[in-house]
């Protein structure tokens, strides 16, 4: 079976090792039905590795419920677990079946598990050990045949220590922990997930070598979540049919580009490649942008800089022109002589 394939039509998408290590765990644990607690960054995919254990297992063909436990109030969260009988509350003008319930012979996702309340943490510890509760004003005991799946961003021995987590029920979930890796332990599948995002959208458009040089030496704090918003808006925003370095300066301020004089040659075409980046030319440099402005509001239209290995130097833009149409690159001279004409 060719995992990759099969996991990544749930939107798992990476060839790296740690990502095969993952399919390898996820199809081992889709064959029973053990309590699994997904661990992970925030954005790393933690509900898509929940969904492809719930489709790869026997339950695939029942219910699949998802609960985020911090979306929905504390004293609400219980009548959203287990449900309630009529009356058993203000505006409980009729029964209400819970997830618990509604998920019978197939799987319950308890997302963002650590956010539980002291108070539900033994009901919802009797319901995965007994397989069986009570709802809310009611004195039937139902049972039903659940399998849970819990994941969380937190640390949860951290909770326990604190007496914030039940320590029965973090052993009763971490029967099978997951650990999802973060996306700077993976960066050899960020082309992979850059072509994926790109299908998804529907777009044609190329991503230039210089730009995804520079998503790789980016840490993605907030994960594969994070790379896919920043593809989507250089898609949106982009134009022509490359996204290009200029696009990546104007559309993503946020990037903290990390790259340093020794990522650097002193090849003029390599140092060109950084012309429109003046926060990162100022960072390489140990400059603060504010010293370089210096120069003069009058002069910014006319000079771009770049670095080589001994520091900042300037260069004139008509050069650059001449530099990129001598070295066989009429498109880079051709998107200058546009920007010097814009400024």
């Amino acid at each position: 079976m060719n995992k990759t394939y099969k996991y990544g039509k749930y939107g798992m998408v990476g060839l790296s090792k740690p990502m095969i290590e993952l399919y390898d765990t996820i199809y081992k644990v889709a064959c029973t039905d053990a309590t699994v607690l997904i661990r992970g960054e925030r954005g790393t995919g933690k509900e898509l590795v929940a969904k492809a254990i719930h489709k790869t297992s026997k339950r695939s063909n029942k219910p699949y419920v998802i609960v985020n436990c911090a979306a929905i109030p504390k004293d609400l969260l219980e009548s959203e677990l287990f449900g309630h009988e009529k009356g058993s509350f203000t505006n409980a003008y009729q029964r209400r079946l819970g997830k618990f319930e509604t998920a019978n012979s197939g799987t319950l996702f308890l997302d963002e598990i650590a956010d539980l309340s002291p108070e539900l943490q033994p009901k919802i510890l009797r319901a995965i050990e007994y397989k069986s509760f009570e709802r809310i004003g009611g004195n039937e005991m139902i049972h039903s045949d659940v399998r849970v799946i819990a994941a969380t961003s937190k640390d949860l021995e951290k909770l326990v220590e604190e007496d914030k987590f039940r320590p029965e029920l973090y052993d009763r979930l971490n029967v099978i922990p997951i650990y999802i890796p973060p996306l700077r332990d993976r960066k050899d599948d960020i082309p992979l997930l850059i072509e994926y995002f790109m299908k998804a959208l529907g777009s044609s458009k190329k991503i230039k070598g210089d730009v995804l040089k520079q998503f790789l030496l980016y840490d993605w704090p907030g994960n594969v979540r994070e790379l896919k918003c920043v593809v989507e808006r250089l898609v949106i925003m982009s134009e022509g049919d490359e996204i290009t370095l200029y696009d990546v300066e104007k559309y993503w301020k946020k990037c903290d580009y990390t790259c340093d004089n020794s990522t650097h040659t002193n090849h003029l075409e390599d140092e060109m490649k950084c012309m429109f980046l003046p926060q990162t030319i100022a960072k390489i440099a140990n400059c603060k942008l504010e010293s370089i402005l210096k120069i003069g509001r009058k002069k910014w239209p006319e000079i771009k800089y770049y670095v080589s290995g001994d520091g900042l130097h300037l260069i004139h833009i008509d050069d650059a022109i001449e530099f990129f149409k001598a070295t066989d690159k009429p498109e880079m001279a051709e998107r200058l002589r546009r920007y010097r004409e814009e400024i």
